[in-house]
């Protein structure tokens, strides 16, 4: 009977095998990397936050100067701001329930201090090593 192991490592290969496999032509691949790639920023829902945030307050402070440019900035400052809180939303929480082949696989959470043991910590750092005695 074999081991749980080698089930495991002749359903891999099964699935492997039964998938088709698709190969790019030569000359496609030489082309895709002889071109140079565009550096595109990434940028996060946070930055994008608050840079519309930016552009609502500058548009409310140009108001004075022309109400009409103002009000179509206000109106892509809050688009931009809806769009990265709903994008800020759709990311996966941090601990998230993993299943692998349908059973839970806990993630190996990390061992931090709570806040009471920072501010201990921190008040012994702050009386310095004369107070421990």
């Amino acid at each position: 009977m074999p081991s749980r192991l080698e089930r495991d490592i002749e359903e891999i290969l099964h699935r492997l095998e039964e998938r088709p496999t698709r190969r790019t032509p030569r000359w496609l691949r030489r082309l895709r990397f002889s071109l140079p790639r565009p550096r595109v920023p990434r940028i996060s829902s946070s930055q994008m936050m608050l840079g519309s945030i930016a552009i609502i307050l500058l548009a409310y402070l140009s108001t004075y100067f022309n109400p009409a440019i103002a009000r179509y900035a206000i109106a892509v400052g809050l688009s931009l701001f809806a769009v990265s809180f709903f994008l800020a939303l759709r990311r996966p929480r941090l601990y998230s329930q993993r299943r692998w082949r349908g059973r839970i696989i806990e993630p190996e959470r990390p061992n931090l201090p709570n806040l009471g043991e920072s501010l201990r910590r921190w008040w012994q750092r702050v009386r310095g090593p004369k107070a421990r005695r």
